[in-house]
C-alpha cells in the first residue's frame, strides 16, 4: 500500500556505484566529501531539495484511531492526516516568522542595549562542509556556557584598570559577561556553502571606560570559538 511508504521511502539516487541512497542520505553524503559548494553542487542540492518537496506534497500520515462508542463497545476508525514539515507547512513558517518579529519588537522596546555578533566557520578546520553545518549550533551552545560561567579568580576587563584579554594573561582576566544574555540568532550560508551565525544579544554588560555595551573581548571570543574547531 503506497500510503505506508510515507517517511521511510521516497525518491532515491544512485551515487557512483555505491548503491541506492534516499534523498537525505544522498545529499548528506555529497556534503561530507566537500569543503565548499560550487555551481554544479548547488544545482544538485537545489534539485534534490525540490524533488523532496515534490515527493512529500501528496504524502499522508495513516493511523488507526481506537475509541469507545456510545454503547460501550470498542471501535476503530482509519484516518489520514497531511504530512507536514517545516518546509511545506505555510502555517508553521508563518508562525516562526511571527515569533521572530515579536522577539525583535520586544528587543527594540525593552532592553537597554544590544550587540550583534557574527560567528563563522573556518573550512580549513573542518573535516567537511557537513561537519561545519552539523557542529555550528552545538558549538554556539558551548560558547553560551562559557559566557555564563563566572570565574571569580579572574579580573573583569570591563574595568578600566584591568588590561584587555590576551592569550598570555588568560588565567588572570576575562571579558565574558558571566551571564547568558537573551538573544536572537539566524543561521545563514555563504555562496560557497559555509555556515555562519548572526546573533543579536540583548542587555549585555557595559564597561566603565565609556559605558558602551560589551559582550566580551573580541580576541577572547575568537580564541574560544577557534578552540571549538
Amino acid at each position: 500500500m503506497s500510503l505506508l511508504s510515507v517517511i521511510t521511502e521516497g525518491l532515491t539516487q544512485t551515487a557512483n556505484g555505491e548503491g541506492i541512497k534516499y534523498d537525505r542520505e544522498f545529499l548528506r553524503n555529497y556534503l561530507s566529501k566537500v569543503d565548499s559548494v560550487d555551481d554544479d553542487l548547488r544545482e544538485l542540492l537545489k534539485g534534490g531539495f525540490t524533488s523532496y518537496l515534490n515527493c512529500i506534497k501528496d504524502y499522508k500520515l495513516l493511523f488507526d484511531v481506537h475509541f469507545v462508542d456510545r454503547r460501550g463497545g470498542e471501535a476503530t476508525q482509519r484516518m489520514t492526516k497531511r504530512y507536514k514539515t517545516r518546509f511545506n507547512d505555510q502555517g508553521r513558517v508563518s508562525k516562526q516568522l511571527a515569533r521572530s518579529n515579536d522577539a525583535l519588537e520586544y528587543g527594540y522596546e525593552n532592553p537597554d542595549n544590544a550587540v550583534l555578533v557574527t560567528l563563522t566557520t573556518d573550512p580549513k578546520r573542518q573535516d567537511s562542509l557537513l561537519d561545519g553545518i552539523d557542529s555550528i549550533n552545538e558549538n554556539f551552545n558551548r560558547l553560551l556556557s562559557y559566557f555564563d560561567s563566572d570565574p571569580s579568580t579572574k579580573d573583569n576587563t570591563r574595568r578600566s584598570a584591568v588590561p584587555s584579554w590576551r592569550h598570555d594573561i588568560d588565567s588572570e582576566v576575562t571579558g565574558r559577561p558571566r551571564d547568558r544574555p537573551d538573544y536572537i540568532k539566524a543561521l545563514e550560508f555563504t555562496e560557497k556553502g559555509y555556515p555562519h551565525l548572526h546573533v543579536l544579544f540583548f542587555d549585555v554588560p557595559t564597561g566603565d571606560r565609556d559605558d558602551m555595551p560589551w559582550l566580551c573581548d573580541k580576541p577572547e571570543v575568537a580564541a574560544k570559538w577557534a578552540d571549538y574547531g
